[in-house]
């Protein structure tokens, strides 16, 4: 035996080829906010008041939603590390006041639905900056004064859809009638 190493011949190299994608079933996650468009963004800290004291109840980015078909609007809050559970759920209307605790946080109670049912709960909203307070109670306020004239457009372009449905009918009922006339003139001419 020799202690040459032996060459292997192109017909002896075996060709490997690894296919290293994975197909996994694509998942749809369903937040609930998918029929929402986002009016206002902003990272905050949540407390709500129970034993006489203010208790941390999460971080996270604070969401003012809007409705795309109702134009109702809501206040959500997941928590940073996981997106869930929710801290903070609720509507948003003219009956929910802010009320300055500080330069940096804004005090409301609201029925709060963030644990799958409604809850009266003392809330406190905390922010880095007092302009991003600010920030935010404006955003409210733009919010709040942009659904009820929206509720007010939307009401007369009910209206005005509704008497554009109508003439469009009428159009297409004088347009038939036309048509009747032509076809019992063409008839009465070929007699």
């Amino acid at each position: 035996m020799s202690d040459e190493p032996t060459k292997a011949s192109e017909e002896d190299q075996v060709n490997i080829e690894f296919n290293r994608s994975l197909l996994l079933d694509q998942t749809e996650i369903i937040t609930g906010e998918e029929d929402e468009h986002v009016v206002y963004s902003q990272r905050a800290q949540l407390l709500h008041f129970y034993d006489s004291a203010w208790h941390r109840r999460g971080i996270g980015q604070l969401k003012i939603l809007k409705h795309n078909e109702t134009g109702k609007l809501r206040i959500v809050m997941r928590h940073e590390d996981t997106n869930e559970p929710v801290c903070l759920n609720h509507i948003l209307n003219d009956d929910v006041t802010y009320k300055v605790k500080d330069a940096k946080a804004w005090c409301f109670a609201v029925n709060d639905y963030s644990e799958g049912e409604y809850e009266f709960r003392q809330m406190c909203l905390r922010f880095k900056t007092s302009d991003i307070a600010l920030g935010f109670k404006a955003a409210v306020d733009d919010a709040l004064s942009c659904s009820s004239a929206d509720e007010l457009v939307a009401s007369e372009r009910g209206t005005s859809e509704q008497r554009a449905r109508n003439e469009q009918n009428k159009i297409e009922n004088e347009d038939e009638e036309r048509e009747k006339e032509k076809d019992g003139n063409s008839s009465e001419t070929r007699k």
